[in-house]
């Protein structure tokens, strides 16, 4: 339920920048020639990929606690 709850507020948190300094640099030049489209997506994009490793270890977790409650 902590897990659901965490997860919960990091997607919900629009004004999260989770760009290096490169991808930065290459999204705001893209972004002055195409508007803002370029940059959402990338923010989007490395949000998606750093929660995904994290879900996955948690459902691998509550599975394993539960294993071992259950014998």
């Amino acid at each position: 339920m902590l897990l659901l709850i965490l997860i919960a507020i990091c997607l919900h948190c629009p004004d999260i920048d989770a760009q290096c300094a490169m991808c930065k640099q290459v999204a705001e030049d893209a972004s002055d020639q195409s508007g803002d489209a370029i940059g959402l997506g990338l923010n989007n994009g490395i949000k998606y990929l750093l929660v995904i490793p994290y879900v996955l270890f948690g459902i691998f977790m509550l599975v394993f606690f539960r294993r071992k409650t259950i014998r």
